[in-house]
């Protein structure tokens, strides 16, 4: 990931074809149950993008998700300027490994024989 595409994706909100022509196909695309919030995971790039919410007042667009600095529990999605302390460095494993959890999570469930009724 270069500093100058990380510098334009943090700077404001995106469509999903707008990120999807800067950063290739996503590796999984999800939804947020609750607030309604929409996640797009770029695994390789460990950027995870939230948006979409229905309930939110800034449903318009996507933008770069910090798992340190905000939760998908809150309503609205933080200000634009708090991506200003995004650090990628940090973010990346973290998103990596909450990616990789979710995955083995999802082998535990599909792999778990069928319960008798």
């Amino acid at each position: 990931m270069g500093k100058r595409l990380l510098s334009e994706l943090k700077r404001r909100r995106w469509s999903g074809a707008a990120l999807k022509a800067r950063l290739g196909s996503p590796s999984d695309v999800g939804h947020l149950h609750g607030v309604g919030y929409f996640g797009i995971d770029w695994v390789p790039q460990g950027l995870e993008v939230m948006g979409g919410s229905s309930e939110s007042s800034t449903r318009n667009g996507y933008q770069l998700y910090d798992p340190f600095t905000w939760g998908p529990d809150e309503l609205d999605l933080p200000p634009l300027e708090t991506l200003e302390r995004f650090d990628y460095d940090r973010v990346r494993p973290e998103l990596q490994k909450r990616f990789a959890e979710r995955l083995i999570a999802q082998r535990r469930i599909d792999d778990a024989p069928a319960s008798d009724k």
